[in-house]
C-alpha cells in the first residue's frame, strides 16, 4: 500500500509475565510512577486517527525528535514534568532518557477509536483472556471468532493514564512488537479493489472505512478467516446414488460375464474370498484412475477458465481440502458399489453358505473327503512327484509343521483307467501331542475325460482325536497352498518332478514284484 497511500504501523510493549502483571518504572529526577504499557506511534498517525486532538499541552510526535514522548496529564502531575522547563521535561524509560514533547488528555484518548471500535492503547491481556492466569491466557492480540458468527470480540485496554506514547522506531528498539497497521489510501485510488486483492493473500481480518455521501465514515469488515460453511452438500446425494448405481451395474455385468472364469478360479483352488478380492481390486483401479483423470480434467478446465477470464474474479484453490474430500468420496462410492458384486462372485465360486472351504468331519479314526482341486491327465504324474518331494523335504529331521516318512507313489491300472496315489506316514506338530497318521492322496479319473479329481484318506494311528482334527486343519491348509504353487512352476521343473515320480513308481513296482 505504500505506493497508494500512507502506511502507519503501531507497536506495544506490555509488562506482563505468565503469573502476574508487572510495571514499567518511569522516572523524572527523584519522582517515579509505574506504567502498565507503552504505545508506539508514527508522526503520520494524525492523518489516520486525529490523535493530535488529544494533546492539551505541547505538540504531537515528530520525526525531528525521535526521542520524544507523550504522557498523560495525570502522569505529568505525578512526575512533576514541565514541558517548558528543559530540566523538568525528561523522563527515563528502561534507562533511556526521553523528552516529553506533549501532554495528552486521557479522557480524549479513551474516546478516540480506531476503525475496529477499539482504543489505540495496548490491550490488557489478563483482563481480556480467561480469569485464571496461566498458559491458557491470551498472550497475543488476535481476532477471536465465534462458532456461528464472525463477530469480533473486543479487548479490555489499559488505562491511558498509565500509558506512555513513544515514537514507533524508539519503542521497537526497546522491544515493542507490531500490533496493528493503519493505511490512509489516496483519493482517486480504487480502494475496494486494493483491499480485496490484499485480503486474498493473508488469513486475517481487516477494517476499512469509506466516506459516505453524508460525510460519515462507513466501516466494513473484510475477513479471509475460515468462518464459512458448506452449503448444498445434500444436493450431491442423488448424483452420488446415480454414480454408485452405474458402478454397481458395471461390476454386476463383469461378474455375470465371467462366471466361467470364476469357476476356473474355484477349480484351481482359489478361495472364495480371494475371488471376491479380485473384483474389489478391479474397482480400486477404476477409482484411482477416475480420481486422477478427474483431477487432471478439472485442473485443465480451470486453467482455461482463468486464461479467458471466465470466472469473474473467483479464484480456484487446487490445494484445498475440498479436493481431497471429493476424491475420497468418489473412491468410497466406487468401492461400496462393488461389495455386492464381489459377494456374488464369491457365492458363485462355492454355491452354498460356506465362504471358506472346510473338510467334512471324520468318522471315528478315519477321515475321507474330496479335495477341491481338479488336475489334468498330463499333470497327474508330475504333481505326484512334486508332492512326494515336498513330503520328503520333511523326512530328515523333526523341524517344521510335520514329519513324514515312507513316502511313495503307487499306480493302479484297469482296462480303461489309471489311478495314482501318494502314500506316507505323518507326525504332526506340535510333536509332544503324539499325533501320527497314515495318509493317502488319491488321483482318480473324473466324469470328464482327461480330468482327475483328488481324494484324501487319513487314518489316525496315535494321539487324542480332538488334537488330531485340530492339527490336521492347519496341515490341510498348507497342502492347498502346495497345490496352488504347482501351477506356478515352469515346464522344466514339472519335467523334473515327473521324472522323480516315474522313478518312485518303478521302485514301487519292483517292491511289489519282489513280494509276489
Amino acid at each position: 500500500f505504500s505506493k497508494n497511500g500512507t502506511v502507519v504501523p503501531r507497536n506495544w510493549f506490555v509488562a506482563v509475565d505468565e503469573e502476574e502483571k508487572k510495571y514499567i518504572e518511569i522516572k523524572n529526577n527523584s519522582n517515579f510512577v509505574n506504567s502498565t504499557g507503552l504505545l508506539g506511534l508514527m508522526p503520520q498517525e494524525e492523518e489516520l486517527t486525529d490523535v493530535g486532538s488529544t494533546i492539551i499541552a505541547g505538540e504531537f510526535l515528530s520525526s525531528d525528535t525521535p526521542n520524544g514522548c507523550l504522557i498523560s496529564e495525570e502522569m505529568a502531575k505525578s512526575l512533576g514534568v514541565d514541558i517548558r522547563d528543559p530540566n523538568q521535561n525528561k523522563i527515563a524509560v528502561f534507562g533511556r532518557y526521553l523528552k516529553v514533547v506533549g501532554v495528552f488528555s486521557s479522557e480524549r484518548l479513551d474516546q478516540l477509536k480506531d476503525l475496529d471500535g477499539e482504543p489505540l492503547t495496548p490491550a490488557d491481556f489478563q483482563m481480556s483472556g480467561p480469569k485464571m492466569p496461566g498458559n491458557n491466557r491470551i498472550d497475543q492480540m488476535s481476532t477471536q471468532l465465534g462458532d456461528l458468527t464472525s463477530e469480533v470480540k473486543p479487548f479490555v485496554h489499559l488505562d491511558s493514564d498509565n500509558v506512555v506514547i513513544l515514537n514507533y522506531d524508539t519503542l521497537r528498539q526497546m522491544g515493542g512488537t507490531l500490533r496493528s497497521v493503519g493505511v490512509a489510501i489516496k483519493d482517486g485510488e480504487n480502494k475496494r479493489k486494493l483491499i480485496e486483492e490484499f485480503i486474498l493473500r493473508l488469513e486475517i481480518t481487516l477494517f476499512a472505512g469509506f466516506l459516505s455521501q453524508s460525510g460519515a465514515i462507513d466501516v466494513i469488515s473484510y475477513t479471509s478467516l475460515p468462518t464459512g460453511s458448506i452449503d448444498g452438500l445434500g444436493e450431491l446425494i442423488i448424483p452420488m446414488i446415480i454414480a454408485g448405481l452405474i458402478v454397481l451395474n458395471a461390476m454386476l455385468g463383469a461378474v455375470y460375464e465371467r462366471f466361467r472364469e470364476i469357476n476356473i478360479y474355484s477349480s484351481v483352488g482359489l478361495a472364495p474370498l480371494h475371488i471376491a478380492l479380485l473384483f474389489v481390486a478391479e474397482a480400486v483401479v477404476y477409482a484411482i484412475l477416475g480420481v486422477t483423470l478427474g483431477y487432471i480434467l478439472g485442473q485443465g478446465i480451470g486453467k482455461v477458465l482463468i486464461t479467458y477470464n471466465l470466472l469473474s474474479g473467483m479464484n480456484l484453490n487446487y490445494s484445498s481440502v475440498a479436493a481431497i474430500v471429493a476424491a475420497i468420496l468418489v473412491m468410497v462410492v466406487v468401492i461400496l458399489s462393488t461389495i455386492y458384486p464381489a459377494r456374488l462372485a464369491a457365492q458363485s465360486a462355492v454355491p452354498d453358505t460356506v465362504r471358506r472351504w472346510l473338510p467334512p468331519k471324520p468318522h471315528g479314526d478315519k477321515w475321507q473327503f474330496e479335495f477341491p482341486f481338479m488336475v489334468g491327465e498330463a499333470e497327474v504324474i508330475g504333481l505326484c512327484g512334486f508332492l512326494s518331494n515336498y513330503f520328503k523335504a520333511y523326512s530328515e529331521e523333526s523341524i517344521g509343521d510335520f514329519y513324514a516318512e515312507k513316502v511313495r507313489v503307487v499306480k493302479e491300472e484297469t482296462d480303461e483307467e489309471k489311478e495314482y496315489a501318494v502314500q506316507l506316514l505323518l507326525w504332526l506338530a506340535p510333536f509332544d501331542m503324539g499325533v501320527s497318521e497314515y495318509m493317502q492322496l488319491e488321483f482318480m479319473p473324473g466324469k470328464v475325460s482327461g480330468v482327475y479329481h483328488v481324494e484324501i484318506y487319513i487314518e489316525r494311528l496315535s494321539g487324542q482325536d480332538t488334537n488330531w482334527v485340530r492339527v490336521n486343519h492347519k496341515f490341510i491348509n498348507g497342502l492347498r497352498k502346495e497345490f496352488l504353487l504347482w501351477h506356478t512352476l515352469d515346464n522344466s521343473m514339472r519335467d523334473y518332478h515327473k521324472q522323480a515320480a516315474n522313478e518312485m513308481l518303478a521302485e514301487s513296482e519292483n517292491v511289489k514284484e519282489a513280494l509276489n
